[in-house]
């Protein structure tokens, strides 16, 4: 009986190898996947804070409020534009000023009908620019009270972060009564 030639041989041997190698990488690749996801989960919220007392949550609560990215920046720039305020929605955090600038030829306002604070502004000339900060949270609704028909709003959300706690001065020791 003829055995093949040995170039033969180890192409037959070829493709089990490669085959063995393929499967050995893919679960090489799936069990390094899972060992990272393992690494990068952490535990719940409420698992963290289980021990930490209700004072320490309600600041790490309103901490993650105020920086939430949900809130927009602490700048924000409104357009008046084509009769229309450029962003007709805005969120950010206390704290967050809007500037407002009108590219208009005609004359706008800037004045809130409903929100913390009342604002009005006066009329803003073409080029001209009105900033204002929000400190107190809640939705501000405005609208330009030349034109009416243009409306948007501002929505701060978080708290504005208290100051911490003074320093009351030193406590004296207690000195034991005399005998």
């Amino acid at each position: 009986m003829d055995q093949p030639s040995l170039p033969a041989r180890r192409r037959g041997l070829l493709l089990p190898a490669l085959a063995v190698l393929a499967v050995a990488g893919s679960v090489f690749a799936l069990t390094s996947l899972r060992a990272d996801d393992q690494r990068t989960t952490s535990p719940e919220p409420a698992a963290q804070t289980a021990a930490l007392p209700a004072s320490v949550v309600d600041a790490q609560k309103a901490a993650v409020a105020q920086y939430s990215p949900a809130a927009e920046t602490s700048a924000i720039a409104v357009e008046i534009k084509n009769y229309a305020f450029s962003r007709p929605a805005s969120r950010c955090s206390p704290g967050a000023t809007v500037t407002w600038t009108n590219e208009d030829t005609a004359p706008h306002t800037v004045t809130v009908s409903s929100g913390p604070v009342d604002l009005r502004v006066a009329d803003l000339q073409q080029g001209q620019t009105f900033s204002y900060t929000f400190t107190k949270a809640g939705t501000y609704s405005y609208y330009c009270a030349v034109h009416p028909d243009m409306k948007a709003s501002v929505t701060v959300q978080g708290s504005t972060p208290r100051p911490p706690p003074r320093p009351r001065g030193r406590r004296q020791p207690r000195r034991p009564p005399p005998r």
